[in-house]
């Protein structure tokens, strides 16, 4: 049976809440510019290909993924959409409070944008405090570094994560291949040193930069190749395991957030 909430048929969806089912994964992604090689979809489509290994393995539900979200550095480049970072935390806490009053009271907001996590973390806030619900904020990667480079065979000695899990580099390029290769188009890649990119990024002192100032070809690190010393290619194959890592960290992650929410809300008194 799909994952997909949209695939379900309201008498399918009922019948799989009586059964158990309680959590809902729902996507946030982006409409903007991924430099020449990859498509305006690609944070969509990275948040669907991640949620659907992720549901697949805690028997949850997938709600259909926010295409837009908050793209501001990108707004420069036609066909990128913006959302103002109130508008997206009002639809995102309408649509968990929405599931939530449904019976699907466990959530996972899969950031696949970073400009999405600060308007997803208020979001949570808001869901949870008006259903009760148990809402994770998840950013797909983060602390998964290890995990995917023993998954790949290679040696973090020989690669620049940076580049390698950068905007529009090869993780992104394989991610998106993992759903059609056909929308990754390397003849026309370009490349550009993260650490350009990243110069406006130090957590002490962060710049909002646009991405004509930090990265003018709208994209770092390089999607052609892994690494400067690994000239592997992105393929589909590599990005289904990188979203097989990303579902198993975050299967086991999440399940240590609900039963230590629970417990914590057991002890607290705050249960709903």
């Amino acid at each position: 049976m799909s994952v997909r909430l949209a695939d379900l048929t309201r008498r399918a969806l009922r019948e799989r809440i009586a059964g158990g089912l309680d959590t809902v994964v729902i996507p946030l992604g982006a409409t903007e510019q991924h430099g020449e090689a990859l498509p305006f979809g690609t944070d969509t489509i990275i948040g669907e290909v991640v949620a659907d290994a992720l549901a697949a393995r805690v028997g949850a539900v997938v709600a259909p993924a926010l295409p837009y979200g908050c793209s501001q550095e990108h707004v420069s480049v036609p066909g990128t959409v913006t959302l103002q970072a109130a508008t997206m935390i009002a639809a995102v806490t309408e649509i968990g409070v929405s599931l939530a009053r449904g019976g699907l009271t466990t959530q996972v907001l899969l950031v696949a944008h970073f400009g999405n996590r600060a308007p997803a973390e208020l979001a949570a806030r808001q869901i949870v405090e008006a259903t009760g619900a148990i809402v994770g904020v998840s950013s797909y990667l983060a602390g998964l570094e290890g995990q995917v480079l023993e998954r790949l065979g290679y040696a973090a000695e020989d690669l620049d994560w940076s580049a390698f899990y950068s905007h529009a580099g090869a993780v992104e390029a394989a991610l998106v291949m993992a759903r059609d290769a056909a929308l990754v188009d390397l003849a026309h890649a370009d490349a550009y040193p993260p650490d350009r990119a990243m110069r406006f990024s130090d957590p002490a002192m962060t710049y909002p930069a646009l991405v004509e100032e930090a990265a003018p070809p709208g994209m770092w690190g390089d999607p052609r190749r892994v690494s400067e010393r690994i000239a592997d290619p992105p393929t589909p194959q590599m990005g289904m395991a990188i979203a097989d890592v990303c579902a198993e960290g975050l299967a086991a992650r999440l399940e240590r957030m609900v039963r230590e929410v629970r417990a914590a809300r057991a002890e607290a008194g705050t249960a709903p």
